[in-house]
């Protein structure tokens, strides 16, 4: 189970049931600090843990709750895992040095064999993973702070909040990625919404007046290129993206309708052939 251990109410966290004569365990993991977690007792006690060594984990006893609060085991827990080192002979062969190392076995194992998800998913995260890689490449993953993170996120926040809160939550699993992997990162996820801090999305939506689609329209109808011409109007009497509008092959196009197999949503599009629509598709089909 995994909660935000600093905001939620620890005295009411539920006690695992006592299997016989024997005391019962349950582990709350923190979401914000995934090596510490909370152990729940049967018997009531609440104690602080860290876990470390990554695959070959180990948990160090912290402190018990209350006496010790969330604070304290986050600050007890950087000291243990600021010392605590892997041993040599259960470190990884060929342990990544750098992010891009880290990134180039991230891709292997979380974009090429992942699927439930679209090619237009995979190249947008190959994309953003290239843009963190420019900006913390050459860096080990233990070296990257949260002044890292928010300084790299400030130049996206007002110019594409969306954008920027992907880029957060890649950065964080990154890191998290990282931290299994053994020995490369210690202490907190530098990544943390309190460390870094995006707006919340502005979704925007605007009607098109109707002296604007004239204007819009006369300006394509002058246009001499007759391809650009016809491109523009199916984007647009369309409604969709660039990349599926113009991307539709005429094995998916018939008198009435036209589609697309698989979009950027996972799901078939459809297309009523009408108007504009049917009068592109008209031309296209003469050429």
């Amino acid at each position: 189970m995994k909660k935000r251990l600093r905001t939620a109410d620890l005295a009411k966290l539920k006690l695992p049931k006592k299997k016989g004569t024997r005391t019962a365990y349950a582990y709350v993991v923190d979401a914000e600090m995934p090596t510490v977690s909370l152990r729940l007792a049967s018997s009531g006690s609440r104690t602080w843990v860290v876990r470390h060594g990554g695959h070959e984990s180990k948990r160090t006893t912290l402190g018990t709750w209350p006496e010790m609060t969330y604070a304290g085991a986050v600050q007890a827990a950087a000291q243990v895992l600021s010392v605590v080192e892997v041993p040599v002979s259960k470190r990884k062969r060929n342990a990544p040095g750098t992010w891009d190392d880290l990134v180039e076995i991230f891709k292997v194992e979380h974009v090429s064999r992942r699927s439930g998800r679209t090619p237009a998913e995979d190249r947008d995260q190959v994309r953003r993973l290239g843009i963190f890689c420019e900006a913390f490449g050459r860096k080990r993953p233990r070296d990257l702070t949260s002044g890292d993170v928010r300084a790299w996120l400030e130049p996206h926040k007002d110019r594409a909040p969306t954008e920027a809160n992907r880029l957060r939550a890649l950065a964080r699993q990154l890191w998290n990625y990282a931290f299994r992997q053994g020995g490369l990162v210690i202490g907190a996820n530098p990544v943390s919404a309190d460390t870094v801090t995006v707006e919340r999305e502005k979704r925007r939506r605007r009607n098109i007046k109707e002296e604007e689609a004239e204007r819009l329209l006369a300006a394509v109808q002058s246009l001499g290129d007759a391809e650009a011409r016809d491109a523009i109007l199916w984007v647009w009497v369309v409604a969709g993206r660039c990349s599926e509008a113009l991307t539709i092959r005429w094995e998916h196009v018939n008198d009435s309708v036209a589609w697309i197999p698989d979009s950027k949503g996972g799901h078939p599009l459809t297309w009523p052939l009408e108007g504009l629509a049917a009068d592109v598709i008209k031309r296209q089909r003469v050429k």
